[in-house]
């Protein structure tokens, strides 16, 4: 028998490793250089048991070991940073976009895309790309000739959508709007080429521009990989009716999905987010949030090109290819529910997602209330049924108070908002961290005593990149992007 651990045959000591969790695992390959080779290989990190939101955006059998490794370090540096009650901003840069930037969205570790109105115009938005590897630390102004590649201005267009769709260098960006012909519905979607103008062959940053009109209002889009998706609601004089939009970029499969499930919800008020296969629906009904994973028609995944053809008199319809879960949470009064707009990626696999739902009392004197709803979802089973499902965590706010802006990070565990207190006309920059396990902690970004070089009631716009621990805030006073550093 052996006399310590250390002497245990290989493969047991690998098994061992392959069931720690990362600190424990980080702590026990120290104890000699023998468990410390064993604990190394690739395929123990291949296997590592986590729920930390990390920095990496392939799968972790495409990583080596020492790669996992290393991100697994910084998701527990930054973990331990956030989860303290006064966090250390360890960098502070920003950009100035010119006019207050409405909407932000990250690409990759290096771009950043935002939109703000138009110059002359209230129904349209410009959008802007910039380069985050151009500008510098310790709060230097960086103006918009050496980081911002390039503005354009979509058509009617009031948000957008954007996401890599092929390697770290090829985007798209889907913008949502209205048409003059078809005064409801104008869906644009744009390739766009990191590399641009720093090509060898000198291509422009936009490559191609796909419009769609549509008779319907649409309201939301995600994009994975090079599926782009829109939710349109059909709205008549007494009922209305939802579809969504899919689009396969690649090969200009076009289908819509008319099902009697998501008709039920709100009007307006259904959210996805696209994991393929896989497709997770959220939407309010009658005070109470439901939420559907379907796997997506097959369809849709289709290798073959066809020729475009963006009519919807014509447009194939489709169904789901199965059902895998539906929830139904406890009744909420004036709820108001927000999701991730993160792109939805996890290296670990579709295991759960996250809601946040704020709900204010009817009496302006009573406290409000923010829950957080988890849902287990488990791929292999099929037409699972869950009701009247309660929150993981739930915290009072003070009375007569609202939350918006509020960001929430990809896996849910992390999010920002701002505070606005009626009563007292009081603004807060409030950040939230939520455990597996219940623990939460809700308190000021920064305490009073380590002021922002922003004040909180500019805040129009934020961002929340969760794995590197980023926040960007759009100000609306100076028209600047602050980006805080948490990592």
């Amino acid at each position: 028998m052996p006399r310590n651990i250390a002497q245990l045959p290989p493969d047991v000591i690998i098994t061992i490793c392959a069931y720690l969790g990362p600190r424990d695992l980080l702590s026990f390959i120290q104890t000699c250089r023998g468990i410390h080779a064993l604990g190394s290989t690739d395929y123990v990190w291949h296997h590592i048991k986590s729920d930390l939101p990390l920095d990496i955006e392939g799968k972790l059998l495409d990583l080596s070991g020492s790669e996992i490794k290393s991100s697994v370090i910084r998701a527990l540096r930054l973990d331990e940073n956030w989860n303290s009650r006064v966090s250390k901003v360890t960098r502070i840069s920003k950009i100035h976009p010119r006019t207050p930037v409405t909407e932000m969205q990250t690409l990759g570790r290096n771009w950043l895309v935002t939109s703000s109105r138009a110059r002359g115009s209230s129904n349209t938005i410009n959008i802007s790309v910039w380069r985050l590897d151009t500008i510098t630390p310790n709060d230097k102004l960086i103006g918009s000739a050496p980081a911002c590649v390039i503005s354009f201005e979509p058509v009617r267009a009031f948000s957008f959508e954007t996401a890599l769709c092929r390697g770290k260098h090829i985007a798209l960006i889907s913008a949502l709007g209205s048409s003059a012909t078809v005064p409801n519905g104008l869906w644009t979607i744009y390739t766009l080429n990191l590399k641009g103008r720093r090509s060898i062959d000198n291509k422009p940053y936009l490559e191609k521009e796909l419009l769609i009109e549509h008779s319907g209002l649409l309201y939301y889009s995600q994009i994975s990989g090079s599926i782009v998706a829109a939710a349109v609601a059909q709205v008549g004089l007494a009922s209305w009716k939802h579809q969504i939009l899919l689009l396969n970029t690649d090969t200009n499969v076009y289908l819509k999905i008319d099902s009697p499930e998501i008709n039920k919800f709100d009007c307006g008020r259904m959210q996805f987010k696209i994991y393929p296969p896989y497709i997770i629906i959220v939407g309010s009904i009658k005070d109470k949030i439901k939420l559907q994973v379907r796997k997506l028609p097959m369809a849709i995944f289709s290798t073959i090109p066809i020729p475009p053809d963006f009519d919807e008199h014509t447009m194939p319809l489709a169904k789901w290819d199965s059902s895998i879960v539906d929830y139904e949470t406890v009744a909420i009064r004036n709820l108001e529910m927000s999701i991730s707009s993160e792109p939805f990626y996890t290296p670990f696999g579709l295991k759960s997602f996250r809601i946040m739902v704020n709900h204010s009392p009817l009496s302006p004197m009573e406290n409000g209330r923010v829950d957080i709803f988890q849902f287990p979802i488990d791929t292999s089973q099929q037409n699972l049924e869950f009701t009247g499902w309660k929150p993981l965590h739930s915290f009072p706010t003070p009375p007569n108070s609202t939350l918006e802006p509020i960001c929430i990070g990809t896996s849910g565990s992390r999010a920002v908002w701002l505070a606005h207190q009626w009563n007292n006309d009081e603004y807060h920059l409030v950040k939230g961290s939520f455990g597996e396990d219940g623990s939460y902690l809700v308190t000021d970004l920064q305490p009073p005593e380590l002021p922002l070089p922003f004040e909180a009631r500019d805040c129009k716009a934020l961002y929340l990149e969760e794995t590197r621990g980023r926040l960007f805030v759009g100000v609306h006073s100076t028209a600047e992007v602050f980006i805080l550093e948490f990592s």
